[in-house]
């Protein structure tokens, strides 16, 4: 458990003359004297040979210790390994896809063979890469700097770093970070490369630059992606996520940002000062704010926690609902407007020519009920024709017109393909799973708050009791 700084008060020492608790002798015996008060030479030898142990004991605690560790803990912990073996054994889970433990065993290599930087630079490459292998990139990232730091004229090396660093920042969506590491690797001059160290604004004597700019635009849609929770499934969220920064690629945009973070910051700092979150009503809003907060946080980590949608559970929906997610029949058609039933008709005796025909097609549904014709306009001999035809039979418009249709294009009803409709199908799956998460969780805490809705008073009947 973390501690908090609250620790328990540590008792005083008591003053040397306070008396002892009774029943304990804390004094030393007499020592055995002559008649004439001197000590006896057994005595001496006695305090002598005490002298030497104490002076031996003080020698030793001046020289280094060995850990004080049982062999099988040693042996248990590999402190006993010499740096070859050591060596053997991280070479042995490689091959062996224990990345984890590899990779300890490679840190203690490094600990122990204390090897050059050249060496040393290919051992943090390597642990770097055994993190990437296991989508661990945090510690990835801080190896491949280590490597990059200890490298120097190996340009294979620093390529595949590079690439391994930037391949480590998007997996863990940090695209500010990429960006400037980019512009770090390409820079033609050293001021290129210090970009993100570029001052953009000052309040008082705290200074903005332009990496602080990044991440807090980054931090901000992090913000908001996160409102979302699950949402958006992992990689549709990287996607968005880069979509909104590249937003920011524009000056104008970026500044304006900028004119935002400054004016909330100032305001924020008058509000101190002026002592506005001391005032009790500041203070309640506040409180309401914090608890409204941690309580959509609470909800929100535990629909992040059970509420993932698979990819498997999307194509097990697809499968069992295939038939209702059927297509209906559908046309592309063009029309014309007549203002009589006379006039309809001789328009379809003239054929599909013409330039009259409206100039957009626009899409029909089979069911679904035809825009600007009435509603009782019988169909059948629209959804009977083919495509390239002009329907033989005039329908009655709203308006009181007649229209004539020429049927550009047909499509038969069909089952679509599982990628047109996977993302409405998450989303739905989702939808579910978060309403079932969310009720059970309130239901649980009902019961372990003992929580009482006493439904009578506002008129409604009480639930039944749920049977054991």
């Amino acid at each position: 458990m973390r501690q908090t700084g609250d620790f328990p008060a540590m008792t005083p020492e008591a003053p040397r003359d306070q008396p002892k608790p009774s029943g304990l002798n804390f004094s030393l015996p007499e020592l055995p004297r002559s008649s004439k008060g001197t000590l006896l030479p057994s005595t001496q030898q006695l305090l002598i040979g005490i002298a030497v142990v104490v002076l031996l004991n003080f020698v030793l605690s001046l020289l280094p210790r060995r850990s004080a560790e049982s062999p099988a803990a040693s042996a248990t912990t590999g402190a006993q390994l010499a740096a070859d073996d050591l060596k053997k054994l991280a070479l042995k889970m490689e091959q062996q896809g224990l990345t984890q433990a590899a990779a300890g065993a490679w840190m203690e290599y490094l600990t122990a063979a204390q090897p050059e930087a050249k060496e040393a630079a290919g051992i943090w490459y390597r642990v770097g890469k055994l993190h990437q292998d296991a989508h661990d990139y945090e510690p990835a990232l801080n190896a491949f700097y280590r490597a990059e730091a200890l490298q120097s004229g190996d340009a294979e090396l620093s390529t595949d770093l590079g690439r391994r660093i930037e391949e480590s920042l998007s997996a863990i969506g940090r695209f500010a970070a990429l960006r400037h590491e980019l512009a770090g690797r390409v820079a033609l001059d050293q001021d290129a490369a210090k970009s993100g160290s570029a001052v953009v604004a000052e309040i008082g004597n705290e200074k903005i630059t332009e990496a602080d700019l990044d991440r807090k635009i980054e931090d901000r849609i992090e913000s908001e992606l996160a409102r979302l929770g699950n949402r958006i499934p992992e990689p549709e969220r990287s996607k968005q996520k880069e979509a909104m920064l590249s937003q920011f690629a524009a000056k104008e945009a970026r500044l304006q940002f900028l004119q935002q973070l400054v004016a909330e910051e100032v305001l924020y700092r008058k509000a101190v000062q002026i002592e506005l979150p001391e005032k009790p009503e500041v203070r309640r809003q506040l409180e309401e704010t914090r608890r409204g907060m941690l309580a959509g946080l609470v909800m929100q980590r535990r629909i992040e926690d059970y509420a993932r949608v698979s990819e498997d559970e999307v194509k097990a929906r697809y499968e069992a609902n295939k038939e209702s997610l059927r297509l209906p029949e559908s046309l592309r058609v063009s029309r014309v407007s007549l203002p009589t039933a006379e006039a309809a008709q001789k328009r379809i005796a003239e054929g599909s020519g013409g330039t009259d025909w409206q100039e957009v097609a626009e899409p029909l549904a089979k069911g679904q009920p035809v825009p600007g014709l009435k509603a009782e306009a019988k169909l059948d001999a629209l959804w009977s024709s083919r495509a390239k035809e002009i329907v033989p039979e005039a329908f009655a418009a709203e308006d009181g017109t007649f229209h004539v249709f020429l049927v550009r294009e047909r499509t038969e009803s069909r089952i679509p393909a599982f990628e047109e409709v996977a993302d409405r199908l998450a989303q739905e799956t989702q939808r579910e799973k978060e309403q079932r998460v969310q009720g059970e969780l309130l239901d649980q805490l009902r019961r372990e708050f003992d929580v009482v809705l006493h439904l009578d008073r506002f008129g409604k009947p009480e639930p039944e009791a749920k049977q054991p």
